[in-house]
């Protein structure tokens, strides 16, 4: 892991975040069209919190569904059993050579993923 400059976080370490106010270098961050999806598609969410989030996501980049994130994720769900969500998050990581920043156990067993509080100490 060592010399890897670029994250991709994971809908749980955007939330946290989001939640703390954490400001990071937008050149290193990533994030899914899957946790896009999950952050703005949240039941009652008011337009402060839509625009805090659209405003956050802004800073990074997004990694899209492309051929190669479906073909790394079925390969993912064929292996194991993550859920799709968590499958084509760990397969865009993947594909764009970033670490995976997720608090989420069953991902956390993947070699390419990282707590959100080992990401963090990363920063400090």
């Amino acid at each position: 892991m060592s010399g890897n400059d670029r994250y991709l976080l994971d809908t749980n370490a955007l939330i946290y975040l989001l939640e703390h106010g954490v400001v990071l270098p937008k050149s290193i961050l990533f994030y899914s069209s899957i946790s896009k999806i999950e952050l703005l598609a949240y039941p009652n969410l008011d337009k402060a919190d839509e625009s805090n989030i659209r405003s956050v996501l802004a800073l990074m980049q997004e990694i899209r569904l492309s051929d190669g994130v479906v073909e790394q994720t079925i390969h993912i769900r064929k292996a194991g059993s993550l859920k799709l969500s968590d499958s084509l998050i760990l397969a865009s990581a993947l594909s764009e050579r970033c670490l995976l920043v997720s608090d989420d156990k069953k991902l956390q067993a993947h070699q390419n993923v990282i707590s959100i509080d080992r990401f963090m100490s990363i920063f400090k």
